[in-house]
C-alpha cells in the first residue's frame, strides 16, 4: 500500500521512502543502460561491415538457328549468374583465389537475383568489401558471358 494515500499530509518519512525507492531502482536502470551501451559498443568494433549494390541487367536477344533460348533464355541467367562456380570465376579475375565457404565467410555474404516486370535481371549484392561493391556486377555477368561462350562450344 502507498503510505500516505489514506492521510492527506505528507510526512517527511513519506518523502525518504519515496526517494529510496526512486534511489534503488534508478541504479537498476542506470545499470541495464550501461550493459545495452556496452554490447551495442562490443557488436559495433567487431562486427564486418556489409555493403549493399543493385545492379540492372538488361538483356536484348537475336533470333539464333538453334533454338537456345530454352537453354541460355532470360529466365537461366537468373539462376547461373548468382551460382557459386560463376562467383569463382568472377572473384578469380579480380584476383581472389578462395574456395566457396572462405568466399561466403570473407568476402561476400549474398548474391540474389530478381526478375523485373520487363523481363530484366536485378542482381542484388552484399559484400563485406568496398571495392567489390563496384566490381564484382561487371565481373560477374562477364563470368557468365564466358560460361555461357564455353557451354555453347561444347555443344557445337
Amino acid at each position: 500500500m502507498i503510505p500516505g494515500f489514506k492521510k492527506s499530509a505528507l510526512t517527511w518519512n513519506d518523502i525518504l521512502m519515496y526517494l529510496s525507492l526512486i534511489g534503488r531502482h534508478l541504479r537498476l536502470m542506470v545499470l541495464l543502460v550501461c550493459f545495452s551501451l556496452m554490447m551495442g559498443l562490443t557488436f559495433y568494433v567487431y562486427a564486418k561491415p556489409v555493403y549493399y549494390a543493385k545492379a540492372l541487367i538488361g538483356r536484348d536477344s537475336f533470333a539464333l538457328p538453334v533454338d537456345t533460348d530454352t537453354v541460355y533464355g532470360p529466365s537461366q541467367i537468373q539462376y547461373h549468374i548468382s551460382a557459386p562456380h560463376i562467383i569463382q570465376r568472377a572473384l578469380r579475375t579480380l584476383g581472389i583465389n578462395e574456395d566457396w565457404d572462405d568466399i561466403q565467410r570473407h568476402h561476400v555474404k549474398k548474391i540474389q537475383t530478381s526478375m523485373t516486370s520487363v523481363g530484366d535481371v536485378e542482381l542484388h549484392i552484399w559484400p563485406h568489401n568496398k571495392g567489390l561493391l563496384y566490381t564484382l556486377p561487371e565481373a560477374l555477368l562477364e563470368s557468365y558471358q564466358d560460361y555461357v561462350r564455353e557451354q555453347r562450344a561444347k555443344t557445337r
